[in-house]
């Protein structure tokens, strides 16, 4: 009996993981527009990236001190002569290219349509919609888009790998947007967490690149 009963439980929570997001917001809502981030009011993107090269920079340093020990460093070692400020500047940008962390957004809704483009890709959603999609690492995850309340979630899951949650609403108090990212699972960015506030900013036409990222 006890068995029966946590394999219901067990099924329960899965089904529960597994639900689709809602078409509709709980009430009537649009994030449309042009909005520019906010850097005072969010959290500090420069400071966690840091972090996140640091570590990146400590496990390299140990790395290496196994291929020296093992005297193979040598032949692995395939870029001795680029300056490690070179290679800083690197880690930074591909650490906010997979975050995903945009400093302008273009949001067109229409209906449980909704097209984002920022000055990183062009990614299209349709609300209550669930898909297989490429990630910025280019793995396939599965894709579950919609509603929660008064949040629109983009919720990603690579099987057995990394799952990325993207929130937006709407701060009616002040009209501002808040974008919410969140990384775990097996991944490098596992724990890592980033809040982010926008304004409201005229359109200017931003260029941006629809091969870039996910497109979907």
């Amino acid at each position: 009996m006890l068995r029966i009963l946590l394999a219901i439980v067990f099924a329960l929570i899965a089904a529960a993981t597994t639900m689709a997001y809602d078409a509709q917001p709980r009430q009537a809502v649009s994030l449309a527009g042009s909005w520019v981030v906010n850097a005072a009011a969010s959290d500090d993107l420069d400071k966690l990236v840091s972090g996140l090269v640091a570590k990146e920079e400590k496990e390299l340093r140990r790395w290496r001190q196994r291929m020296e020990e093992e005297d193979r460093f040598s032949v692995l070692d395939s870029s001795p002569d680029t300056p490690a400020s070179q290679h800083r500047r690197a880690a930074e940008d591909e650490f906010k290219r997979m975050i995903g962390a945009a400093n302008r957004l273009e949001i067109g809704q229409d209906g449980a349509k909704l097209e984002m483009r920022s000055d990183l890709d062009v990614r299209r959603f349709e609300a209550g919609s669930s898909s297989q999609v490429s990630m910025r690492n280019g793995d396939i995850a599965d894709s579950r888009v919609g509603w929660d309340g008064d949040w629109f979630v983009i919720d990603r899951k690579v099987p057995r790998g990394a799952r990325e949650v993207e929130k937006l609403r709407l701060i009616s108090k002040t009209g501002q947007l808040e974008y919410v990212v969140q990384w775990s699972g097996d991944t490098e960015l596992s724990g890592v967490k980033l809040r982010r506030i926008f304004d409201k900013a005229a359109s200017d036409g931003m260029p941006t690149d629809p091969a870039a990222g996910p497109v979907r």
